[in-house]
C-alpha cells in the first residue's frame, strides 16, 4: 500500500470517492436553493483541505495514524487512532449498506442486499492487497468513462428542464443553513479519509503549493459536479416531487430518454454509482487498514485487508435492513461528528507536544 501514485491518479479517486454520496442521494433541505448550498459547502471544505494540506507539509509522505504517531505520544496516539477507526468503521458500514439499499430498491427487487455487499467487498478486497496504485489506475481509467456516461445522461435531460423550478431564489435561511450543514456532512465527513492516498506518494508533491492546489482541486471538483446534478434533478424533478423520493437521480434518469434508441438509460446511472461507491468504499476501507497496522505496529497494512473486511461485513449482515431510514439519520450525524472531529485532529498534529519537540532537536 505504500507504492507511490501519481497526483492524478489520486484526484481522480479522491473526486470519485467523494461523489458517492450525491449520486445515491440527491435530495437536500434547500429545495431549489441547492445551489447556493453547494458553493457554502465548497467554501468551508475548502478550508478544512486546506488544513489537511498544512498537515501533509509538516509530514510528507504520512498518512493519518503515522502523523500521530510523530506528533504525539504513544498513548495519545493509539487513543485517537481507536476513535477514528470507530468513526471510519461506522462510514464504511453505511456506505456498503446504501449500495445493497439502493440495489434491492430499484434494481434487483429480489436481491438480499448481504450479497451485494459481498460483492462490493470482494472488489475492495481485490485492491487493497494489490496496494493503492492499482486503486489509482482504475480510477483513471474508469474516471474518463464516467465521464463520457455523465455527459450523455446531461444533454439527454436537457429537454426535460423547467427553469421555473428554481424560483423563488434564496427563500429560506434555515433551508439555505441545513442544506449546507447536509452538504458539509455529505462527502465532508469522508473529506480526512482521502489522507489514505497520500501515504509514501509525494512524487510530485514535494511543493507544498502543489499538495494544496491538489487538495483544492479534489473539493471543488467535486464542489461543481455536485452543482450540476443538484440543480438538474431541481430542474427536472422540482425540489418538492425530489424531496418525497429516496433515491432521486435513479429516478430522474428513468423519466428521460432519446426515442427508441434509449428506453432504459437508468443502467447508466447505475453504472456510474457502481464505479463511485466501489471508490468510495475502497478509499475508507484502506483508511481502516492503515489504522488498524499503526494500532497492531504492523509493517504492511495490508496484511489487515481481510480481517478489515470481514467486520465490515459482518456488521452490515448483523443490521436491522428494515431501520434504513433511523441508520441513513444517524449516518448523517456521524460524518458530522468527523468533520468536528478533524480540525482538532489536525490542531493535534500540527501542534506536537513539547516531549516530541525536544526529541526532534
Amino acid at each position: 500500500m505504500n507504492r507511490a501514485i501519481s497526483q492524478r491518479a489520486i484526484r481522480c479517486t479522491a473526486v470519485l470517492a467523494l461523489l458517492n454520496t450525491c449520486l445515491l442521494r440527491t435530495q437536500n433541505p434547500a429545495e431549489q436553493d441547492v445551489w447556493a448550498s453547494v458553493i457554502l459547502s465548497g467554501v468551508v471544505l475548502s478550508g478544512l483541505a486546506a488544513l489537511f494540506a498544512r498537515m501533509q507539509a509538516c509530514f510528507p509522505g504520512k498518512n493519518l495514524f503515522e502523523m500521530l504517531r510523530a506528533a504525539r505520544s504513544r498513548l495519545t496516539a493509539d487513543i485517537l487512532t481507536l476513535l477514528w477507526l470507530i468513526l471510519g468503521l461506522g462510514c464504511a458500514v453505511r456506505t456498503v449498506q446504501s449500495w445493497g439499499e439502493f440495489i434491492q430498491s430499484c434494481v434487483l427487487t429480489e436481491t438480499p442486499h448481504y450479497v451485494m455487499a459481498a460483492a462490493l467487498l470482494v472488489c475492495c478486497l481485490l485492491f487493497l492487497t494489490r496496494g493503492t496504485h492499482i486503486l489509482g489506475q482504475w480510477s483513471m481509467f474508469i474516471a474518463g468513462f464516467a465521464a463520457v456516461l455523465g455527459l450523455v445522461l446531461l444533454g439527454m435531460s436537457i429537454q426535460h428542464y423547467d427553469w421555473e423550478h428554481l424560483l423563488p431564489g434564496l427563500r429560506s435561511a434555515e433551508n439555505l443553513g441545513r442544506g449546507t450543514l447536509s452538504l458539509t456532512a455529505f462527502p465532508g465527513g469522508e473529506l480526512i479519509f482521502l489522507t489514505a492516498l497520500f501515504s509514501g506518494s509525494e512524487a510530485g508533491l514535494s511543493d507544498d503549493r502543489a499538495r494544496a492546489r491538489l487538495w483544492q482541486s479534489i473539493v471543488w471538483t467535486t464542489a461543481g459536479i455536485q452543482l450540476i446534478l443538484f440543480t438538474v434533478n431541481v430542474l427536472v424533478l422540482s425540489a418538492p416531487l425530489a424531496a418525497t423520493m429516496r433515491f432521486p437521480g435513479y429516478f430522474m434518469t428513468s423519466i428521460i430518454g432519446a426515442g427508441d434508441f434509449f428506453r432504459h438509460v437508468e443502467v447508466l446511472s447505475t453504472f456510474i454509482a457502481q464505479i463511485t461507491v466501489t471508490a468510495n468504499a475502497a478509499v475508507i476501507l484502506l483508511f481502516l487498514c492503515q489504522g488498524t497496522a499503526g494500532l497492531w505496529r504492523l509493517g504492511d497494512a495490508r496484511t489487515m485487508a481481510f480481517p478489515v473486511i470481514l467486520v465490515v461485513y459482518g456488521l452490515v449482515c448483523c443490521l436491522d435492513f428494515a431501520d434504513a431510514a433511523a441508520i441513513s439519520q444517524a449516518a448523517g450525524g456521524l460524518r458530522l461528528v468527523c468533520v468536528a472531529a478533524a480540525v482538532p485532529t489536525a490542531a493535534i498534529i500540527l501542534c506536537p507536544s513539547r516531549k516530541i519537540r525536544v526529541k526532534a532537536q
